[in-house]
This record gives C-alpha cells, structure tokens and sequence, in this order.
C-alpha cells in the first residue's frame, strides 16, 4: 500500500482510497491463493490422474510432469518426492509385466501351433502305416509287417509323452499330490540310470555316476522327483550332439543333498539359461529334438514342490552343469530286513 499506490499516483486524498485499497488487497489475496493452490495442489491433481492410470499400466504423465528434461524431480513436486517415486516404480514394473505378459502370450501361441504340429506329425505316421498294413492290394512279409508295428509304437510313445508332459503341466499349476517318502539317493540314482544305460538308442552308455560314499536319504515324492531328473538327464541328452557324455555325482552339505548333472555338449547361451525354466520356452537348439518346452519347467516344480531348488551353468562348446539341491532328511532311517 506504501509503494504500490502512491508509485500509480494514488493517495489518501484521492477518491475513493478506502475502494481501491480494497481491491488492490483483493487481487494480491487471490493472486497468492491461486499461486500457493497451483504450487502444492497440481502436483495433488497430478498423482491422482496418474494413480487412476495405473490400472492402465500408463504412468507417463506422473513422470512427464514431475521430471524436468534432465530426468530430476521439478521444485513443486517434491514434497511429494515418496509417492512421486512409487508411482514411477510401479508404473515401471507394471509396463515391465505388460511386456512380459505380452511375450509369454506370443510363446504361448508359438507353442501350442509346436504342439499342435508334434502331435499331428507322429499320428500322420501312424495313419499311413496303419493304411499300408490295411492295404488288401498287397501282402506284406513279416518283417516288414513288425517294421510298422514298431514304429507305430514309437509314434504313439511320443504322443504319449507329450499328453504326460500337459498333465503333469496342470497338475503342477494346481495342487500337485505329493506321497512324500525316505528314499536313499545313491541306489534311487542307480535305479534311474542303469535302464538309460541299457537303451538300445545308445550305442555306447552316455551316463556315469559318482555316488556319495555314505547313504544319503531325502524324504520325497519318489515318483515326481524320478520324472524331475529324467528330464534333465534326457535334455542333456536330446538337445547335444550323439557322442555327448553326462556325468551325475551326488555329494552332501550340512542337510542338503547335491545332484549335479554335468555333460560336456554344446553348452547354452545366456538367454537360454535365463529362460530354461520357463514354460513354452524352446531354446535355439531345437531344432535336434523335438519336444513340448515344458519339459524343464515340469523338472523345476516338481523339485520345488519336494522342498527343493535347481539351478543352471553354461558355456557355449563347453557343457552345461545343472545342480539340484534337496533337503536331507533328519528323521531315522529305516533299517534293512537281514
């Protein structure tokens, strides 16, 4: 009023001073009001509409508004510098889930059209087959009769196999019945690689064992556990070059019970290794075995699912080692009938 007024010619004399003083304190209490209203209340308006995008996954506008160009946070905001900063994490990690949802649909689709075609492809062999044995226009020797027989067989294990794969898949995605057990793991891993040893597809046996030299007992799902290591044992198999070599050891640590599966094959990338566990995931090598890309998914649930945590090593030309860890048990062991 001192300064204002007088420097616009306006003085106590002048008329109507008591009206103009008025409206000039007027002006100046609005004009700080809406100062102050924007100043700390459009960073409020700001969150808000950015918390109703969330939903959306779309957080941008709480991040273009708030950051400067520079990438810091502008003066007015940051009083609400916590929530400003939860909000941008979240809308990160739900545009990151976004993604990752976006890429297992794609899998997803790219899967089922790989399944779709390993399916038809053995029941395409099977139909021919059956045709020429039905073929009354020619008369087949036995030889040639029990050639299509067997492969028939063959193409009907492997479709089989694939429906096992799906059933486990949705029984894991469930409640997976465990019937937990004391299993001594020396003879349990003898048990399972003596008849891989003895295939007839190998012609030279692709597995050795390492056994620990005291008994090492786990209380576990003998027969999920059983299919968990097949599959690891027959990925190493599989998806290597015929003369790949796999070795098991079993060893302990304080309550734990180490299974390693080492081969020495083509190894695997990091992206493979990142994503061997994923369901629908086929890595770049599928290209030698054709399978459903759950079978390492199944693995890992059913190992977790017993207490227990398989991890993965690789280097390319070099080999894969693949460790499981379960937990020992500490309850007595059952003794041997004499």
């Amino acid at each position: 009023m001192e300064v204002l007024l007088p420097s616009t010619g306006v003085t106590e004399q002048s008329p109507f001073y008591d009206v103009l003083v008025l409206l000039t304190f007027l002006i100046i209490v609005v004009g700080w009001s809406i100062l102050f209203s924007w100043y700390f209340g459009s960073p409020l308006s700001v969150m808000a509409n950015g918390v109703m995008n969330l939903h959306k996954g779309d957080g941008s506008e709480v991040i273009k508004k708030a950051y400067s160009r520079s990438g810091r946070l502008k003066t007015r905001f940051r009083l609400y510098k916590e929530v400003i900063v939860s909000i941008k994490q979240l809308s990160e990690d739900l545009e990151k889930l976004a993604k990752e949802r976006i890429k297992l649909e794609k899998e997803k689709k790219e899967w089922m059209a790989g399944i779709s075609h390993d399916l038809k492809t053995p029941l395409t062999y099977m139909k021919g087959y059956s045709a020429l044995l039905l073929n009354e226009g020619y008369e087949w020797s036995n030889e040639e009769t029990r050639s299509f027989l067997e492969e028939i067989e063959k193409k009907s294990n492997h479709m089989e196999g694939l429906i096992n794969d799906l059933s486990i898949t949705f029984q894991v995605e469930e409640t997976l019945p465990t019937n937990k057990e004391l299993v001594e793991m020396n003879g349990f891993m003898k048990g399972i690689l003596s008849p891989l040893n003895a295939d007839p597809r190998f012609q030279t046996p692709p597995f050795s064992i390492d056994d620990s030299s005291s008994e090492i007992w786990v209380r576990m799902d003998k027969r999920w556990i059983e299919r968990a290591v097949h599959n690891l044992l027959m990925n190493a198999i599989n998806h290597n070059p015929p003369d790949t070599f796999v070795h098991v050891q079993l060893r302990t640590e304080p309550n734990i019970c180490i299974l390693l599966i080492t081969d020495n094959g083509v190894g695997m990338d990091e992206e493979t290794v990142k994503n061997l566990f994923r369901r629908y995931y086929r890595g770049t090598n599928t290209e030698i075995y054709s399978g459903t890309g759950l079978g390492m998914a199944i693995a890992r649930d059913l190992i977790v699912a017993n207490g227990g945590t398989v991890s993965v090593e690789s280097q390319i030309n070099i080999g894969t080692t693949i460790k499981v860890q379960l937990p020992c048990s500490s309850e007595p062991h059952p003794v041997e009938d004499s």
